[in-house]
């Protein structure tokens, strides 16, 4: 599945077997949450094994973004299911330690 916002956010989930990538690029703000949260729990109840997010073409995320990532690593937790943000670009790693939740960003599973 693959999708375009107006904020120029664009998110593309592929899954392999047990595994979901999911590669994010653009503005990850309120716009972008709501849908991303949406697909995410999606991949999760599809009883998958791994979810890795592929951070590097983020450009900006706001809390709302964060927190939908969030959400996510922790329906993956209840679920039994890794959990991992890959090369997080520098705007997300800012706005993690801002926001004081920049353990999202550390490899887990």
């Amino acid at each position: 599945m693959s999708y375009e916002l107006p904020q120029d956010f664009h998110v593309n989930m592929r899954r392999d077997g047990e595994r979901v990538e999911v590669v994010m690029t653009g503005e990850l703000d309120l716009d972008g949450a709501s849908r991303l949260a949406a697909d995410m729990a999606e991949a999760l109840d599809a009883q998958v094994s791994e979810v890795v997010v592929d951070a590097r073409g983020i450009t900006f995320i706001d809390s709302a973004g964060l927190r939908s990532l969030l959400a996510a690593r922790d329906l993956a937790a209840r679920n039994a299911t890794a959990f991992r943000i890959i090369e997080p670009s520098e705007s997300m790693q800012w706005a993690a330690r801002v926001a004081g939740v920049a353990d999202l960003l550390s490899a887990g599973g």
